[in-house]
């Protein structure tokens, strides 16, 4: 849901700050959607391995392949469709791109090694490897924007029309270097959703979790010091700063839904099918400047009904974004009534 609301919030230059990416440094509420669908992803893969009892066999090796090639495929695809509707540079990497390369990384770690305190010192040594990459090869200032390790090796590899750019400088956020960390964000949601399986008191896996999650927080925030919140980079710092977030939410859920009982309709109707709405919002806010209506193009009629005028204010920028959800909360409700799940 928040996908959806923070990749298409009305107008640009009128949008409230938390649906807003970071400048550079720091987190948002917008920062933290990405690295949950992450998370998300580790905690759902536990459940898939968890039927074939975490056995690795070839056919098993397939699937995660399969599965990252389909998955990488339809966000180029994506993009394809996005460079023809805007007229732009086609751009390689990209949120699915990230998503599957991430997932299947991730998949044979915790396939391959079985005992969780590796899983976990594995997870370090990623971080920690990245963190001297940047340092060694990001120049005098290896955080800023122009002389970082992830775009210098992008440019190198990608080239600068394949890229998305920042303030005019050649940059992606979801480049190659910096998809390394990011498979640390999905083993810490395999291993959470490991540990609430195990643990068969509800209550008292909130409780860990609470401190576990709150921990990782001041640790990101206190790592930050030396390596700053950045989400574009994605620094270890960020990993743990939204993991424990991340936590906090996940944990939050379990104790209304497991242990007090509540149910939320909307949110399940979401998550039943969370890559194909995320997929069809893309295709939807692309077909805007496809579709033509009279003398002009199908977005300003469709934006125009809630941000008439050149000076749209943000409540009206907001009540776009929101419509858009509930559009979609529309769609996703029907597949969930009729049972209708599409996979990958």
């Amino acid at each position: 849901m928040l996908m959806i609301l923070v990749n298409n919030p009305g107008s640009w230059g009128h949008i409230y700050g938390p649906l807003r990416h970071a400048k550079w440094h720091g987190c948002t509420m917008t920062d933290l959607v990405f690295p949950f669908f992450l998370f998300i992803v580790g905690s759902a893969m536990y459940f898939s391995f968890f039927k074939t009892d975490f056995e690795f066999t070839s056919r098993i090796a397939w699937r995660i392949v399969k599965r990252m090639l389909i998955i990488f495929g339809i966000g180029l695809l994506l993009h394809a469709l996005s460079s023809y509707a805007y007229e732009s540079d086609f751009r390689i990497m990209g949120v699915l791109q990230r998503i599957a390369l991430a997932y299947a990384a991730a998949a044979f770690i915790v396939l391959l090694v079985r005992r969780r305190f590796l899983v976990l010192l594995i997870s370090s040594a990623l971080l920690l490897i990245y963190w001297g990459v940047s340092v060694m090869f990001g120049g005098e200032a290896p955080y800023s924007l122009a002389t970082n390790a992830v775009g210098v090796l992008d440019r190198m590899i990608l080239g600068p029309a394949r890229m998305y750019a920042v303030d005019g400088v050649a940059f992606d956020p979801e480049g190659l270097l910096s998809t390394l960390p990011s498979i640390v964000s999905v083993l810490i949601g395999f291993e959470t959703t490991r540990y609430l399986k195990s643990e068969s008191n509800r209550l008292r896996s909130v409780l860990v979790l609470s401190v576990v999650g709150l921990a990782l927080i001041a640790a990101g925030y206190a790592w930050g010091y030396a390596w700053p919140v950045n989400k574009a980079l994605w620094t270890g710092s960020f990993v743990l700063l939204t993991a424990g977030w991340a936590m906090l939410v996940l944990n939050a859920f379990v104790w209304l839904m497991d242990i007090r009982g509540l149910k939320f309709r909307p949110l399940q109707a979401f998550g039943l099918n969370p890559l194909f709405l995320y997929i069809l919002a893309w295709v939807w806010m692309t077909s805007y400047w496809l579709i033509p209506v009279g003398e002009g193009k199908l977005f300003p009629v469709v934006h125009g009904f809630f941000l008439a005028g050149d000076e749209p204010s943000k409540a009206s920028s907001f009540l776009f974004a929101i419509s858009h959800v509930g559009i979609f909360w529309l769609i996703a409700e029907l597949l969930y009534r009729k049972r209708i799940v599409f996979k990958v």
